[in-house]
């Protein structure tokens, strides 16, 4: 167990328990590069001296934002901020979606955004408290999350999934029993079938498909609710999906996630 200043340099003299002596990944989950007295933490993009607070290298993105430092560390807000290296929501070829940092912090989409990816993203946003809190956590995920909307037929096995998420992971092993010690993602791909949102709601209303859960309840006593609700719901689910790390130690990993899409859900029933 490892403690840390809010800049990342370590405390020292106390937490000394042995937990993996080749565990490399600690502050905010990057790399310590401690080769050859280097003492630096190894970023996705830059370098950063914990000692200093400070990167090595200019933000890639610098350009962008000429009210900030090109060495700065998380905009040197290490209390309610962490080092985001603007390139969270990006579309499937890599381009950023959404940057946090546009608009003097307050955000934007970038030139990258489509028309589905921003309506999508503003109703989710603008769907009650439970929806913004999922866009936060999308728009400054500390990994890159790509969004597909797939408007075509989807295979039978998703017949009553809209949504699905695949992650990718950096495993951290304990060298002497061989077990996980963390899962971190490292990149999620969502994708959202709109088919299957249609085919939901016709399904529920029509009497053909009755599920004794609350999503489907909530349908059934609210005829104002159509697919596009639903995917919005899908989407916040999908997303905390996308967030969680460490899904190895969760019981049940559909719990949290459908208790959000039905809260979203919720909040947009009461908005009509």
């Amino acid at each position: 167990m490892n403690n840390y200043y809010p800049f990342g340099l370590q405390h020292a003299g106390y937490n000394t328990a042995y937990v993996q002596e080749d565990y490399k990944y600690k502050f905010q989950g990057q790399e310590r590069q401690d080769e050859f007295g280097l003492n630096r933490d190894s970023f996705k993009w830059r370098n950063y001296d914990y000692a200093i607070g400070r990167f090595f290298n200019i933000d890639p993105l610098s350009e962008k934002y000429s009210y900030q430092s090109h060495y700065n560390f998380s905009e040197n807000r290490v209390v309610d901020g962490r080092e985001l290296e603007g390139l969270e929501w990006v579309d499937t070829k890599g381009n950023l979606i959404y940057d946090p940092k546009l608009n003097k912090g307050q955000g934007g989409y970038t030139e990258f955004a489509i028309n589905n990816e921003e309506k999508l993203g503003n109703a989710l946003k603008e769907s009650g408290t439970t929806g913004t809190q999922q866009f936060e956590k999308l728009v400054n995920a500390d990994h890159p999350i790509s969004l597909t909307i797939d408007f075509n037929k989807s295979p039978e096995e998703n017949r009553y999934n809209i949504g699905n998420t695949k992650n990718e992971f950096r495993e951290a092993v304990d060298i002497t029993s061989g077990e996980t010690i963390s899962l971190t993602k490292t990149k999620s791909d969502i994708t959202l079938h709109v088919n299957i949102a249609d085919k939901l709601i016709e399904g529920i209303r029509s009497g053909n498909l009755d599920s004794k859960d609350k999503a489907t309840d909530i349908i059934k006593n609210n005829k104002d609710l159509e697919s596009y609700h639903l995917i919005i719901s899908a989407f916040g689910h999908e997303i905390e999906h996308a967030v969680t790390n460490n899904s190895h130690l969760i019981e049940d990993t559909e719990k949290i996630p459908t208790e959000i899409g039905n809260a979203i859900l919720m909040d947009i029933v009461e908005s009509f």
